[in-house]
């Protein structure tokens, strides 16, 4: 997949919606999907919903989402992207308290990928050719 960012993404189950970091949105030149009110301990505010190509190398799963850009690296968040609930909703993830691992499955891959956090290896890209200058 050429033209997109590695990055670890966070899962956070008490998260309705995905976000990314506005920063690495407007690196990537993702489209502009509209607003998306969103609502937590601040209160709430209308964010831009923007159009996202997920890699997901563990499952060989590639997903397009819409995530809310979110200034996530000013808030002191050192992940770029986090994944809430509707992202989650295909996916199966346990938790071992004592161990602290992670186990995620899905249909596709049912073989268990294991971490010691809540965390994902993704591929944030583009992939719609917005914004992609024609060679000469």
């Amino acid at each position: 997949m050429s033209g997109g960012k590695r990055v670890e993404a966070l899962i956070d189950t008490g998260a309705a919606l995905s976000c990314i970091d506005e920063r690495l949105a407007n690196s990537l030149n993702l489209p502009k999907m509209g607003p998306a009110k969103v609502a937590g301990v601040g209160g709430s505010e209308n964010l831009e919903l923007r159009l996202v190509q997920i890699y997901l190398p563990e499952f060989e799963r590639l997903k397009y989402a819409s995530l809310v850009a979110v200034k996530l690296a000013e808030g002191g968040q050192r992940h770029e992207v986090l994944l809430g609930r509707e992202f989650l909703v295909e996916y199966r993830m346990l938790y071992d308290g004592r161990s602290g691992v992670v186990v995620f499955e899905n249909q596709s891959k049912p073989i268990p990928v294991i971490h010691s956090d809540a965390t994902l290896n993704a591929v944030i890209s583009n992939g719609f050719g917005y914004g992609r200058r024609k060679r000469r």
